[in-house]
């Protein structure tokens, strides 16, 4: 496999698990191929769940590498404009509820882009860069999980008392949070396209915890959902394309029993579980999974100051 190397790389410099300091590329001469705009939510974001919990490195956004950065060490110049909690309904509307992007938001939180004002969404950001910037040629969207988060909340919230009626309560209503983060995609997708844009649109599936299990419930939620989405992604009026993170992520997660967290993809936990948000190591895999997706874009990871 092309990126195999990328991944020892990190690997061997001691990265698994854990998100470092990005590379300061200031001082280099980068060969600019035109601008990159990823959009979604806390896995795009680079979501550390550790400077998370610490009131001061959340406010700092170098605390937060996702794989819209990686990309962006390679020459590309990146906007990142994902949100963390961020779910497909609050990114058209914030009235919308979400899982907690608009309350990072109102913290002043750190992002990665600044917004307009509190009633902006990250659609209409999106909006707005692209007729800012019409050379853009790659936009990726990797959103719809808080969906599910959500209703797995409300279930329990539902359920405290009788909790093994949860998992019951949960497969009742993922068809129809999938059917409406499906719907929300294709309205996202469309605006996109309604703007004039003609670039490369990349839509970044979820990836699995555990693989080994494919009767489990948050399996198949999640595996639902990344088939609902691929489904409009391939809609001829859309013309996106697929960042095939399903497949990469367990195609690796087999070489340790099917489990993504010993694969060393997920954040490792001071007390050796993985929180549910890639490593460096799994943003290295997702930036591989949409530079093979977006050729447009000429996206080519071995040109970063990190040796791949």
């Amino acid at each position: 496999m092309r990126y195999m190397g990328m991944l020892g790389m990190l690997a061997l410099a001691g990265c698994a698990g854990q998100v470092g300091t990005p590379v300061d590329t200031t001082d280099q001469e980068l060969s600019y191929r035109g601008p990159y705009l990823a959009l979604g939510d806390s896995v795009a974001f680079g979501y550390n769940p550790v400077a998370a919990a610490d009131p001061v490195a959340q406010k700092r956004i170098s605390s937060f590498v996702g794989y819209p950065e990686l990309i962006g060490l390679a020459g590309i110049r990146e906007t990142n404009a994902s949100c963390e909690g961020e779910t497909s309904g609050s990114f058209i509307d914030v009235h919308s509820p979400d899982n907690g992007c608009q309350a990072w938001r109102a913290a002043g939180d750190a992002m990665h882009v600044k917004y307009a004002g509190a009633g902006e969404s990250q659609l209409e950001l999106a909006l707005a860069y692209l007729a800012q910037h019409p050379d853009t040629k790659t936009v990726s969207l990797g959103i719809g999980a808080n969906d599910l988060l959500l209703l797995q909340n409300d279930c329990t919230a539902q359920h405290q008392s009788d909790p093994e009626n949860i998992p019951a309560c949960i497969a009742a209503g993922a068809p129809a949070t999938i059917l409406g983060a499906a719907e929300n995609v294709g309205t996202i997708l469309g605006a996109i396209r309604a703007s004039g844009y003609r670039g490369q649109l990349v839509l970044v599936t979820y990836y699995e915890l555990e693989y080994s299990n494919t009767m489990d419930l948050n399996f198949q939620a999640l595996y639902g959902l990344d088939e609902a989405l691929v489904e409009v992604a391939q809609t001829p009026a859309f013309d996106a394309s697929v960042a095939k993170a399903f497949t990469a992520f367990g195609a690796l997660a087999e070489l340790a029993g099917g489990d993504s967290c010993k694969a060393g993809l997920l954040y490792k936990l001071s007390d050796g579980t993985c929180d549910k948000h890639p490593s460096l190591v799994g943003h290295g895999v997702l930036a591989a999974t949409i530079a093979a997706a977006a050729p447009a874009a000429s996206i080519d990871l071995t040109q970063t100051p990190i040796q791949f």
